[in-house]
């Protein structure tokens, strides 16, 4: 639940706003849509990637991510964008609608190390707005990783970085 992802506030303040704007401006839009979540730093720590935004952070010491920047996804998702060298990173998350259906992450790594991540996804069934834990593969240093859902996805949350050092390549959840 959104509860427990800690992003209900979020969703809350952003679905009054929106219920509020649909009311009065705009009476045609749909309810069913999905509120618009901020892509950022939680207050936990955790790092939220809202669907059409490219997030940059790099890693601290104890790899809790700091963000460097927050953009528009571009349209050629393959591109990890310009990076700066920097001790923790960058790491690059870009979350965007499949032209074909569903939804697309892609990661590119300049941090030192390979990388392993977990994260839940933030999806809105049958007008509620939930979260679900999500398998997630290793990320290598320069390199991109894709994953996909079938279904669309409003917002992926990292829940927390490790290193990746026995180099296993296996997806896991």
């Amino acid at each position: 639940m959104w509860r427990e992802s800690g992003l209900l506030p979020f969703i809350g303040t952003v679905a009054l706003i929106t219920g509020m704007a649909a009311t009065t401006a705009c009476p045609a839009q749909e309810p069913s849509s999905p509120p618009r979540i901020a892509s950022g730093i939680l207050k936990d720590g955790r790092l939220v990637v809202a669907i059409g935004d490219r997030v940059t952070v790099h890693l601290g010491e104890d790899l809790r991510p700091v963000v460097d920047a927050v953009i528009p996804a571009p349209e050629n998702s393959d591109d990890p964008g310009q990076h700066s060298s920097r001790p923790g990173g960058p790491i690059t998350f870009t979350l965007k609608a499949n032209p074909s259906g569903g939804t697309i992450l892609l990661v590119h790594s300049a941090y030192s190390k390979p990388l392993r991540y977990h994260a839940r996804i933030g999806i809105v069934r049958e007008s509620k707005s939930m979260s679900a834990p999500t398998s997630t593969c290793p990320v290598l240093t320069g390199l991109m990783v894709f994953e996909s859902w079938p279904e669309p996805i409003v917002a992926i949350i990292v829940t927390s970085f490790e290193e990746n050092a026995n180099g296993d390549t296996a997806c896991h959840n």
